[in-house]
């Protein structure tokens, strides 16, 4: 029990020499707004360039393959202005969203190294997400390079992929067009291709070096494109005649009563012109099965038959639309 004198005793003392109060904490506040010199002084650049699909990474469509993804190697570079705060790195991310396409939900970073055994990625249809991205506690200039397969945007067409065996013997005779197998595969591409766009966010939390109370969070985005409408094409070629090539031109098909016209689609280019090739020497009419001529529309069969002396002179084009192909 106090006696009411000592507490009035008490206070006193207090009062005259002073007692502990509760301790200041020094612990940093919530993240605050991010100061306009960062905001301003804080940039990321992207750019693109082409890169081959690795072996073993396929665009996902389920049974039948969707022949539309695009390589892409994108550099990432934040710059920074002088005079900036000093700060202290507590956490950060990089973003990318894309716009007009998706991502086949897989990425690698190809530099530097280092970057790989630190960071954690995560790889959706439109959505890409590294963290964290800055690598040490100090606000630097930064470049880092990683690598994407992007899906433009687009309706899916379906087509059936040829692929002849081989056409000619060891002494460089074309194999009979009777004897000559060709192999038919279902196969998946875009009709319209979208120009594909990215939106490149860079996140992070900063602490004031000489006032660590202070914490901000901030938030700079870039803009680029990263897909354009010919990077877009699909890696699949037709034949058509030499001087009549582009949209709406007939193109080699297969035909078989059964099914109808069959497109001749070719998933490469040196397989395309060696059919191109093998059909001018063997002037083949037929090959297997199937009769050897050209789409049309004016056809009720969609199906013009080559004349007595062969398909011609043919050129390989790429195939971009199924205008191309006659439908």
């Amino acid at each position: 029990m106090i006696r009411a004198g000592g507490l009035a005793g008490t206070l006193l003392a207090c009062a005259l020499a002073g007692c502990a109060g509760p301790r200041t904490l020094t612990e940093p506040t919530a993240p605050g707004g991010c100061p306009e010199s960062l905001r301003q002084g804080v940039r990321i650049t992207a750019s693109q360039s082409q890169v081959a699909i690795p072996d073993g990474v396929r665009v996902p469509s389920g049974a039948v393959p969707l022949i539309a993804g695009v390589g892409r190697r994108i550099l990432l570079a934040i710059d920074l202005s002088p005079g900036l705060p000093r700060v202290r790195i507590l956490s950060s991310s990089l973003e990318m969203l894309t716009f007009g396409g998706t991502l086949a939900g897989w990425a690698r970073v190809v530099a530097p190294p280092a970057a790989t055994g630190r960071q954690s990625i995560q790889a959706s249809e439109g959505f890409l997400r590294l963290a964290p991205f800055l690598p040490g506690k100090r606000l630097e200039p930064y470049t880092e390079t990683l690598d994407v397969v992007v899906i433009p945007g687009g309706a899916r067409l379906a087509a059936m992929a040829l692929r002849p065996g081989r056409m000619w013997d060891a002494s460089g005779r074309p194999t009979p067009p009777d004897d000559l197998g060709v192999v038919l595969a279902p196969i998946l591409h875009l009709k319209v291709l979208d120009v594909v766009a990215a939106t490149a966010r860079l996140e992070f939390t900063a602490l004031h070096r000489s006032r660590p109370h202070e914490r901000w969070q901030c938030s700079i985005e870039s803009d680029f494109q990263l897909v354009d409408h010919r990077a877009a094409l699909p890696n699949l070629w037709v034949l058509q005649r030499a001087g009549l090539t582009g949209s709406n031109q007939p193109a080699v098909a297969l035909y078989d009563p059964t099914v109808g016209a069959i497109p001749a689609v070719f998933r490469d280019p040196a397989t395309a012109s060696g059919f191109a090739r093998w059909l001018r020497e063997t002037h083949a009419a037929r090959v297997g099965k199937y009769e050897i001529g050209f789409t049309s529309k004016q056809s009720a069969t969609g199906f013009q038959r080559a004349s007595d002396d062969g398909a011609g002179e043919l050129s390989v084009q790429n195939l971009v639309s199924a205008d191309r192909l006659g439908a």
